[in-house]
């Protein structure tokens, strides 16, 4: 519990997904969003790494078991963009991309942004939340509507992260969340 909020702290280590009892209050083919850290282990355009192979099934693992409908995700740099690009793949799920404002991803790397041109292909619905670009002091605020208009729309959020290299950017992503108690759980891919 942080404060009086209840948190629901998950930490997926040895199995592919998180047991069931802490899953089970979110409705099967329900809507959720994913929200993960900016960071995630390295991988090549021809493989994947080990590391980051045994990480992204502990993350599937986990989002697979609860059967979305619909998953609401940012691509931004790290877990959601290499987590939306696999949904989109998955014909039972609906993975539905929010934009903050226009020109709000241009600032990833050129890598990601080839990602994000084949991810926006492959979505068949992108939600644009401001529709006029916000000046660079203005972005925390959009992001932030950005984050509770996921909030709002969701039976649950997934916090993602890895507890061994948490960044400071994804640690007040997480304290804005926070304030949809009941809704976040934080699952932990520390290898």
């Amino acid at each position: 519990s942080v404060g009086n909020r209840e948190v629901r702290e998950i930490r997926v280590y040895k199995s592919s997904f998180m047991s069931a009892e802490h899953l089970d209050w979110i409705p099967k083919r329900g809507v959720i969003s994913i929200v993960g850290d900016y960071r995630f282990p390295i991988g090549t355009t021809k493989f994947l790494s080990p590391r980051r192979k045994e990480a992204f099934n502990r993350i599937i693992g986990t989002i697979g078991y609860t059967d979305p409908s619909v998953v609401y995700g940012m691509p931004s740099e790290g877990v959601n963009l290499n987590i939306l690009m696999a949904i989109s793949q998955v014909d039972e799920v609906k993975p539905i991309m929010v934009n903050p404002c226009p020109g709000f991803f241009e600032y990833l790397t050129h890598e990601s942004k080839a990602l994000l041109r084949q991810l926006i292909e492959d979505l068949p619905q992108t939600i644009t939340v401001k529709s006029k670009p916000g000046a660079l002091d203005q972005r925390t605020k959009i992001l932030e509507e950005s984050l509770h208009f996921m909030a709002r729309n969701s039976d649950a959020i997934f916090l993602i992260y890895n507890s061994k290299d948490k960044t400071k950017r994804f640690a007040e992503i997480e304290n804005i969340l926070m304030k949809h108690e009941g809704k976040t759980i934080h699952v932990d891919y520390a290898i």
